[in-house]
Formats: C-alpha cells, structure tokens, sequence
C-alpha cells in the first residue's frame, strides 16, 4: 500500500493529533487513515488505524488502558453501589438541593460542559457523585470510561506512577477521560506539585470543555484564582450551591 493510495484524516476539532508516529509517511503522526477506494467498497469513507504505525485510535487506547487498569481504579473511586439517584433521599428537602438533585439528574442524561455543586458538608453532593457515575459510567456504557474519586486519591493515584512507571499514561488519561467526577476538592496537600497538578486537569478540561463534575465544600472563591475563574464560566459550568439540613441525618431518620 503507497502513501498515494491513502488521504489522511481531515484536519478539525474532533481530530485526535499526533497519536501515530510522527515521522510515519502514511498518516504523518495523526494515526488515522482513509482508503481511497471505491464507493461500493465496505472501507469506503471510513477513518482506518493507520497500518504503518499501527496506531489505534484515542478513544481505543483509553478504554484498553481503563480495562487494563481497572480494579487500580476501582480500589481508589469513592463510587458507592447503594447510593444511585432512586435512593437519594428527597423527602423534605431544601429547594437548594433538590436544585442540585435535578441538575445531576440532567447532567447524567447529557454529560456535556461541568457541573459543580458546593455548600457545607452533608448536603448530599456526595451520593450525587455516585449516582452520576452509576448512570453514566463505565458499567452502564463500557464505551465511555469514568473517574470518580476524592482529589486526594487522585493525586495518590497519579503518585503511583512515578514508582510504576506509567505517570505519563495516568496523566493521559486523567486528563482525557469521558468523565472525570471529583469530590472533596480543596482537601489535599498544598504542596507546589498538588497546585500544579490540579490546574493542569482543570485547565486542560476547560481549554477542551470536556464533561466533569466538581464537588467540594465551601465556596468557589476558595480556590486559586486561576482556578476558581474557570469553575464560574457560566458558559461551560452549571454551578448549584447546595445548602439544606444534613443529608445523612436525614438518611438516618
């Protein structure tokens, strides 16, 4: 097969670049093909992993890397199996988070842009972690992975791999999951590289507006400016200030 008997793929916002090799003649490191074939051809108008760098496509490498790594991931999610939307409690509720409920409630349906709930503690943001995640993780679609952990567990997460050697990857796909949910943001270590990180996923999946939920308590305005500025873009974030009784006295009743 010549380089002449391939078109690469389209340049646009939905391309995956520089996943092949750069210096491969076929795709020119964009690691997807198109066949020049005839219409009656089955290849016909298909993008293709390119065969010379057999590069499989983004989208491809993450779920084989979440497989891969999955019971790693699962040991650190804050997912819990009883805490789904049917058992949130919305019995004498304040509006505020019965606001929140419904707002995770469409977010689930459509993960598009971020949500981001905050207020005191025992509100209930937590169990609408997981109940986002239950509706639209990985065991209900094994196309789209998810993360849902606390910020400290993700750092954690991403420490590890200085020692296992996959640092790169877990950034990678950090930064590039489906859906990233993180609770408790604003609980871990102050420390420069913490700092770093953290804005580095935030401003990776702003510059890129892809689906995340953000979870912490106390107010927006706690954070970093850099930070904060981009959890208040009205135009990405749907932002719910979840104040009410403590949820999980109300559980209890």
């Amino acid at each position: 097969m010549s380089r002449s008997e391939l078109v690469t793929r389209p340049r646009g916002p939905d391309v995956d670049y520089a996943m092949g090799d750069p210096g491969c003649e076929f795709c020119g490191g964009l690691g997807r093909v198109k066949l020049i074939v005839p219409v009656d051809d089955p290849r016909f108008g298909k993008m293709l992993n390119c065969p010379r760098c057999g590069h499989v496509g983004r989208h491809e490498r993450r779920i084989a890397f979440f497989e891969k790594h999955r019971a790693r991931f699962l040991s650190c999610t804050v997912t819990r199996p009883e805490q789904t939307f049917a058992t949130f409690n919305t019995r004498d509720v304040s509006p505020a988070i019965r606001k929140a409920y419904r707002a995770a409630q469409a977010f689930a349906k459509e993960p598009r842009g971020w949500l981001v709930l905050h207020g005191p503690p025992g509100t209930g943001k937590s169990h609408l972690a997981s109940a986002i995640d239950h509706a639209c993780g990985p065991d209900a679609h094994p196309e789209r992975p998810s993360l849902c952990l606390v910020m400290p567990d993700l750092l954690r997460l991403l420490r590890s791999g200085f020692d296992s050697g996959d640092h790169d990857e877990l950034l990678d796909f950090c930064l590039n999951v489906e859906l990233l949910i993180i609770d408790d943001m604003g609980t871990e270590s102050a420390t420069p590289w913490a700092q770093q990180t953290i804005f580095q996923i935030t401003n990776y999946r702003y510059n890129r507006a892809l689906p995340s939920v953000f979870i912490f308590n106390g107010e927006v305005d706690d954070f970093d400016p850099r930070i904060a500025s981009r959890l208040k873009d009205r135009a990405l974030s749907t932002i719910v200030s979840v104040y009410g009784d403590d949820y999980r006295a109300r559980r209890r009743a």
